[in-house]
């Protein structure tokens, strides 16, 4: 009686544990989709409002107009299936011809692909890079698919499956005249399904989620993907975050940050500069990756302040400039700016402290920079260029 009711505990502690569990892993996603539905100032509240007090659709519908996500989501579907299925064919023979097949050289080749684990994926995007411009692939579908059809991650855990499967089975097939593709695709596919399915979850999920790489490979919106369409709704409405939330949960499986793509422009610039020595014929960089270089970023950007605090703000100019950026506040329903200036504190960086003397409500504020006939402006929207600041009691 006693063991009935040990195990009877032991399963209620379980259940408890994984309801647990499960309900920390919805919070984020329900607080995600409720968010959507939000009025800006209900998304940047504090204390945080979980339910709107009036269901906002129209948020969906003013990302669908400012972005061609329908665009997009074809574009993910279409990369995201043909890189999924050419990966696990590839990955599939080539783990079956280093589980099964004899040949030369077996042994130290599959060694040499495994340290590809050892490079870290960043380090190829340059070479991937200039190989796709000479074959005029930049800004189209070969570029997205071809580079990553071939996964050493996926034949390294296939190829450990199938060695892992009696012999027999092979030894019966040849007996009955099967030829190496039909033991391969009539008898050790087949009993590998549940590795593949496992597989095929992992790579849709990085594919979809994939960032760095499309977003150096295409330029046109034609060409984009969701995770960029996404990363760059996140630069130029960053603080919008019902917007933001009207979007993410449509199309994103998983956290991406734009710090990849602050990061990339000047590293290919960098990068063009020293391999233009070893290489004469180096084919021009598109400029639509060069040329932008000059950008702003602002990590310190606020949506709420506590009444009487000081506004504290960094930004980040990179590519440098000899010009400081400048700050424009107004009060909301005023139409007259007030002017800051920001003070370089170190190399690209510079910052601004406004204080809470001079912020009595809630207000409305711009970071622009102009450069040789060029303005860049934060937040870069081009339908709401204030970011708003609620003043909370």
């Amino acid at each position: 009686m006693s063991n009935s009711k040990n195990k009877i505990a032991g399963k209620a502690v379980s259940y408890l544990v994984l309801i647990i569990g499960a309900v920390v892993m919805l919070v984020p996603f329900i607080w995600m989709v409720l968010t959507s539905f939000k009025t800006y100032a209900e998304a940047v509240k504090v204390p945080v409002v979980w339910l709107p007090a009036v269901w906002k659709f129209d948020n969906y519908r003013e990302v669908l107009l400012r972005l061609d996500f329908l665009q997009y989501y074809g574009n993910t579907i279409l990369v995201t299936f043909l890189v999924t299925v050419i990966m696990l064919f590839i990955g599939s023979l080539s783990a079956f011809a280093f589980a099964r097949m004899e040949f030369p050289f077996k042994n130290f080749l599959f060694f040499m692909l495994l340290t590809v684990f050892m490079v870290p994926a960043q380090m190829t995007m340059i070479p991937k890079y200039l190989i796709i411009s000479r074959l005029h692939w930049v800004d189209t579908l070969w570029a997205l698919v071809v580079p990553n059809v071939f996964s050493v991650y996926t034949m390294f855990m296939l190829r450990q499956f199938l060695a892992a499967l009696p012999r027999e089975l092979e030894d019966a097939g040849k007996i009955d005249g099967c030829t190496w593709f039909r033991l391969y695709w009539n008898i050790e596919m087949p009993l590998c399904k549940s590795s593949i399915v496992a597989i095929t979850v992992l790579n849709i999920l990085w594919c979809w989620n994939d960032l760095l790489w499309p977003l150096i490979a295409t330029s046109s919106d034609k060409m984009r993907v969701l995770s960029v369409a996404i990363a760059t709704l996140q630069g130029q409405h960053g603080t919008e975050y019902h917007l933001l939330m009207a979007v993410e949960s449509n199309g994103d499986m998983g956290v991406i940050t734009n710090i990849q793509q602050r990061a990339v422009t000047p590293i290919l610039r960098q990068c063009k500069d020293k391999l233009t020595k070893w290489y004469s014929d180096l084919p021009e960089l598109k400029g639509n990756v060069v040329d932008k270089a000059l950008r702003l970023v602002v990590p310190t950007a606020r949506t709420s302040l506590q009444r009487g605090e000081d506004l504290r703000l960094k930004v980040i100019v990179i590519g440098g400039s000899e010009i400081s950026p400048v700050l424009d506040i107004r009060y909301i329903g005023c139409s007259e700016y007030r002017r800051y200036k920001f003070a370089k504190c170190e190399r690209w960086v510079y910052s601004l402290t406004v204080p809470a003397a001079e912020l009595a409500e809630d207000f409305e504020y711009h970071i622009s920079l102009e450069e040789n006939g060029r303005r860049l402006v934060y937040p870069c929207s081009s339908k709401h260029q204030d970011q708003t600041v609620v003043i909370a009691d």
